[in-house]
């Protein structure tokens, strides 16, 4: 798989799009804000292509040799991480994201059970046995905090966080689409990295998958 197709081309991710029942319902300014999204959009993807141009080639050649290396599909989790976390520290400061923005430290956070081993021996805290996951994708809230957010609204294991924390980039042009509204799904235009996703469902695809809430429980 080459990462031409998406990341490469900064294309934007496919968004799920409210009901009009549902998007009457929602703040006037989310409304407004839908209105603006493919321009707001396009302009966010523009500013990640211009800022990762120079590591394209660099970034392609490391996404290839993760594939095609003989090594043990935790390894090749590493480097996934490694290289994920890459790309979010060249585009993440060209669009909305920004520290202290926590939002998204409040929604489902799918990790596999190599991932939380992973993370568990960087962070040096082992990760509890999930025999039946208790956190669900609609069993989130701002009564929910991720277990490593801290009192000031930044990730405690940022430089050790999942794949998937890495991967979520706002190409809007701020943190408005990704307030939480109960009983609301709101689209949020997101950097298109579907292609590190389909990989690290390829190396671990028998793998248990558990919200990170279940792996390191609050305590």
């Amino acid at each position: 798989m080459k990462l031409g197709e998406s990341m490469l081309q900064a294309a934007l991710a496919p968004m799920d799009q409210p009901t009009a029942a549902k998007a009457s319902a929602l703040p006037q300014p989310v409304r407004v804000r839908l209105t603006a999204i493919p321009v707001n959009a396009t302009a966010g993807v523009e500013r990640a292509r211009a800022a990762s141009a120079p590591h394209l080639a660099g970034i392609e050649r490391e996404f290839q040799a993760i594939q095609h290396r003989r090594q043990p599909p935790r390894v090749a989790l590493a480097q996934l991480r490694a290289l994920a976390g890459q790309v979010s520290d060249i585009v993440a400061p060209h669009l909305a994201c920004a520290k202290g923005c926590s939002h998204c430290c409040h929604l489902h956070v799918s990790v596999t059970e190599a991932e939380a081993q992973l993370i568990g021996w960087e962070i040096r805290r082992k990760p509890r046995k999930v025999k039946k996951p208790t956190v669900g994708p609609t069993n989130y809230g701002y009564h929910m905090p991720c277990t490593f957010l801290d009192a000031d609204g930044r990730c405690s294991i940022h430089q050790h966080r999942p794949l998937v924390c890495r991967l979520l980039l706002n190409v809007d042009v701020d943190e408005l689409l990704c307030q939480l509204i109960p009983d609301a799904l709101v689209p949020m235009p997101r950097y298109d990295t579907h292609d590190f996703q389909v990989v690290l469902a390829k190396l671990l695809f028998d793998d248990q998958v558990a919200d990170i809430r279940d792996w390191f429980p609050t305590r």
